[in-house]
């Protein structure tokens, strides 16, 4: 298991509009420590529930800064990865990187999946689910903890400001529905999306049809037709096994780092 599957990381909120903003950047060309200049700035009058307002301390946002920093920070682990989402959204326009900050997200910070795993497991079950329902299950996992619980919080929060989890409209606070599911026909965001999970997993592998029915994909529709094909979209940084006539294994190739 790779270092960051161990750790649990995600200390504040991270809006979709914060995200936009540090890849705008990053695909602006401007040097590492700009970057980093710029969105402490920025930052500072960004408020948790939105908008602007007064200059914050940092020690407020701070955190935020450093889960931003997925984007422009050298990972060996991700690099080729983060390289392949860069070159994915200049092609696109920023309403449609969404999944690409996903993507980026749940592979530097394994428990922004982990958490999305359980919401998606909860609503199989329930069309409403709770906020204390997703901490007990995710402090069934990693022990009663308050820092599981802020920290679990900080995944939901963010899940909400990216419109993949809806609060109830009956006014019942720390009540959540599923949104309408993302729909991606982008064949290179699909293969991007379900790359970002893998390296997710503790493993950084999966059953095929399993990788394509996880239950932290719950807010994304999408097809695809075969391992074969994301093994291509993947630029073979994804290799597959076949385990039987029907079906198949997909792993990260770790070869690549070498």
């Amino acid at each position: 298991m790779i270092k960051r599957h161990n750790k649990i990381g995600f200390k504040q909120i991270v809006r979709i509009e914060w995200m936009n903003h540090a890849l705008s950047l990053v695909l602006a060309g401007l040097p590492r420590k700009e970057i980093r200049n710029q969105l402490d700035t920025y930052l500072s009058t960004q408020q948790q529930s939105g908008g602007e307002g007064a200059i914050r301390n940092r020690a407020t946002y701070g955190m935020s800064l450093g889960l931003l920093s997925c984007w422009f920070r050298e990972d060996p682990e991700l690099e080729a990865f983060r390289q392949a989402l860069l070159r994915q959204a200049k092609k696109l326009d920023q309403q449609h990187w969404l999944p690409l900050h996903w993507s980026m997200l749940a592979a530097a910070y394994p428990y922004f999946a982990l958490v999305s795993e359980t919401i998606g497991r909860l609503f199989l079950l329930q069309d409403v689910i709770s906020s204390g329902q997703i901490y007990d299950r995710m402090k069934q996992a990693f022990g009663d903890k308050e820092m599981i619980a802020r920290n679990t919080r900080y995944v939901i929060r963010t899940l909400v400001s990216w419109g993949l989890l809806i609060e109830d409209s009956q006014g019942q606070k720390g009540h959540y529905t599923e949104p309408c599911a993302y729909k991606l026909k982008n064949s290179e965001c699909v293969g991007l999306l379900l790359e970002g999970l893998l390296l997710a997993l503790p493993e950084e592998k999966s059953e095929w049809f399993a990788l394509q029915r996880h239950k932290s994909l719950y807010g994304f529709e999408f097809d695809i037709s075969s391992a074969q094909h994301l093994e291509m979209l993947s630029g073979n940084r994804i290799i597959v096994s076949q385990l039987g006539l029907t079906t198949g294994m997909v792993a990260i190739d770790k070869t690549m780092l070498d």
